[in-house]
């Protein structure tokens, strides 16, 4: 049941990627597997924490898709149109750093604070398993 509902997760996400038409249903399992692995973290999460705790999760991970899109927007025409192309130090504006440096904290604060909670539970997960096995 846990699996179905985390692979379930992470099927609803195949609706994200129609503009890629038939491609997509074939490619669905590799398209969505992201998303299928934060369903069994999440799941994992909710079991531990709370179902609250998972939904919070949740959109911290959305927030950490969607905020570095939102903060390049903010940006200079300059740095949108040097994303692509390779930034040239030169070219960019002050509030074009400021952002930049935002990016690049919110990411790796982002992944410090999975990385942290992964952690846990995996510490947590052998600690059960040690109890349970001198039982």
């Amino acid at each position: 049941m846990f699996y179905g509902l985390a692979l379930a997760f992470g099927l609803i996400h195949v609706s994200n990627f129609t503009s890629l038409g038939v491609q997509a249903l074939l490619l669905a399992p590799l398209l969505v597997l992201p998303q299928i692995v934060i369903g069994v973290f999440l799941g994992f999460i909710r079991l531990q924490y709370g179902f609250w705790w998972a939904v919070l999760t949740h959109g911290f991970h959305n927030a950490c898709a969607i905020t570095p899109l939102l903060l390049v927007r903010l940006g200079s025409e300059n740095l949108l149109e040097r994303m692509g192309n390779g930034i040239q130090e030169n070219s960019l504006v002050g509030t074009d750093y400021v952002l930049i440096l935002l990016m690049a904290t919110y990411v790796l604060g982002g992944l410090l604070l999975c990385l942290i909670t992964v952690w846990k539970l995996i510490a947590e997960w052998r600690r059960e398993q040690q109890v349970n096995s001198s039982s």
